[in-house]
């Protein structure tokens, strides 16, 4: 009897490591799948979208302060330079403009500078699979991973060198092993190094740490009932702060002083209000509910309404297992991480109240994504509840349809993919403030479609493409266009006098939202409207 047990029990031992094998090796094989499909679209993207407003701003803090740390100058004046953001980043595009000098070139500037964002863009899919699969499960981790890595929005902002997309993977990962430190406490000073690095490389990333805080005291003292890991704790806190330090140069030789500089700045900007198009209205404050707006617009119904579904089921089942507690607790603190995650990021990015663009609300995302998928199948589990034993294609393929489609359509219909809008809006140019101006992409266009000289003027705002620093500017950067045109920038605010200078104007979308429409006798000679879907970016008028 005892051989037969020890038997039984060694073919049970292998048969559950096979499994375990057969598990891990899925894992893999779908975090590089994800991995693959995000990196098409960033790439692609990455290489053909022309620069952006802000990006030359980094592109000259990286290549400004990246020589500042090789050479140990923490004590220079320049490091004033956009001190109003933290430099992680910036370093990073540096550093990554330097390996691309030291290799030979191999790559164009503007794209080497646009790596820091498009691999950590790439990366936050498979860390959202693996991370996510415990607390919302495996199939609505990837299909929120899978929804993500095919977000024209995402997948544009991944596409720049911008400071949000790799502070919101620094978050998120951060914040997913919050859920993971419950059992293995150590996790805690990673979780809090890895915010510390978010919050150097854009302020906003602080926003997030209240509602990891709130889980994390609700999980242990009212869930669990017990107390929290102090150790730990203080342990985080403590390499938070060092990380932080060693995360920003800039501050090193005043921390208290450098950073009141900078907090200061963002404290007058929100006073002073940012200039923003939302909802067909132009203004300098927003409200409080332009974050839910924003989200509803970007992302696809069939992520945000689940997610707010969850949030409130999410709520109602709390409140019911405080009351009656039939629920297991693993999935009590399940709910309550996804209540606090999407709920927590909610309540405090509502108190934004200015914003410069959509991709400040970037860090929710993964959290819209992750609750609503999660909803969208526990819904479908529950539809199928009579049917024995359903296949789990019945769950995986409307899911995938419901939260994969419109994204698909949206990067291979929408060329820049910025346009994009989900599915009840029809545009940016009445919803939200367009973000790309696309004046290569116009000049381009005049140079297919014309033959003669011409002088084209590119409408911006004052030392928007040229600031006259120094060698840098949206002319540097494009000096492969045609010789023959005559590009300058001019201001919306200049006499008609002015303008009748010019052969051609390039006027973005943009400056029509924010009060400066094109001059009505140009306005009734335009020669060509650039679009992305249904979102118009800039258009071309001949002189009248």
């Amino acid at each position: 009897m005892g051989e037969l047990v020890s038997s039984r029990s060694s073919a049970t031992e292998t048969e559950a490591a096979r499994y375990s094998s057969t598990s891990h090796l899925l894992a893999l094989s779908l975090s590089l799948f994800l991995t693959a499909v995000a990196l098409v679209p960033r790439v692609l993207l990455a290489t053909r979208l022309d620069m952006v407003t802000d990006e030359i701003v980094y592109f000259r803090a990286g290549r400004l302060y990246f020589p500042l740390v090789t050479h140990l100058q923490f004590w220079s004046t320049a490091w004033s330079y956009n001190y109003e953001h933290p430099p992680l980043v910036k370093l990073l595009i540096g550093a990554a403009l330097a390996l691309n000098n030291t290799i030979g070139h191999p790559l164009p500037d503007l794209l080497a500078a646009r790596l820091p964002g498009l691999l950590s863009g790439t990366l936050l899919l498979p860390a959202i699979y693996l991370l996510g699969r415990r607390p919302f499960g495996a199939q609505a981790a990837f299909l929120a991973a899978l929804s993500l890595a095919l977000s024209p929005w995402l997948s544009y902002f991944s596409a720049l060198a911008y400071l949000d997309m790799p502070m919101t993977t620094l978050i998120t990962v951060a914040f997913l092993l919050i859920w993971h430190a419950r059992a293995r406490p150590g996790l805690y000073p990673v979780a809090a190094a890895l915010a510390a690095l978010a919050f150097a490389s854009k302020y906003t990333a602080i926003l997030a740490v209240p509602p990891m805080i709130l889980y994390t005291l609700y999980h242990f003292c009212v869930l669990e009932r017990r107390r929290p890991p102090l150790k730990y704790g203080l342990l985080a806190v403590g390499i938070g702060v060092l990380v932080f330090l060693l995360a920003d140069p800039a501050i090193w030789t005043n921390p208290p002083k450098r950073l009141y500089h900078s907090f200061l700045f963002e404290l007058q900007h929100a006073i002073n209000g940012h200039d923003f198009f939302l909802a067909g209205h132009y203004m300098t404050h927003v409200p409080r509910w332009t974050v839910l707006y924003i989200l509803l617009v970007k992302l696809s119904v069939f992520l945000t309404i689940p997610a707010g579904l969850f949030l409130l089921y999410g709520l109602f089942q709390l409140v019911r297992f405080h009351l009656r507690p039939t629920m297991e607790l693993e999935r009590a603190s399940a709910l309550a991480f996804g209540v606090c995650w999407l709920g927590g990021l909610l309540l405090t990015f509502c108190l934004l109240n200015i914003v410069v663009g959509t991709h400040y609300h970037l860090p929710l995302a993964p959290a819209v994504a992750l609750t609503g998928c999660a909803a969208l199948v526990a819904v479908l589990k529950a539809g199928l509840a009579r049917i024995p034993r359903p296949h789990p294609a019945y769950v995986l393929v409307p899911a995938l349809l419901a939260t994969c489609t419109s994204h698909l359509l949206g990067l291979l219909t929408v060329p820049a993919a910025e346009g994009y809008t989900s599915e009840p809006f029809q545009g940016e140019n009445t919803t939200l403030q367009v973000a790309y101006p696309g004046y290569r992409d116009a000049v381009l266009w005049l140079a297919q479609h014309t033959d003669k000289p011409a002088r084209v003027g590119l409408v911006a705002r004052d030392q928007t493409l040229d600031k006259k620093i120094d060698d840098l500017s949206w002319f540097a950067f494009n000096r492969d266009l045609p010789a023959r045109f005559q590009l300058e920038e001019v201001t919306p605010d200049q006499p008609a006098e002015v303008y009748q200078r010019y052969d051609y104007l390039i006027w973005p979308a943009h400056l029509q939202q924010r009060n400066a429409p094109l001059p009505a006798p140009w306005a009734h000679h335009i020669i060509y409207v650039f679009t992305g879907g249904q979102t118009t970016y800039c258009v071309i008028a001949a002189r009248p």
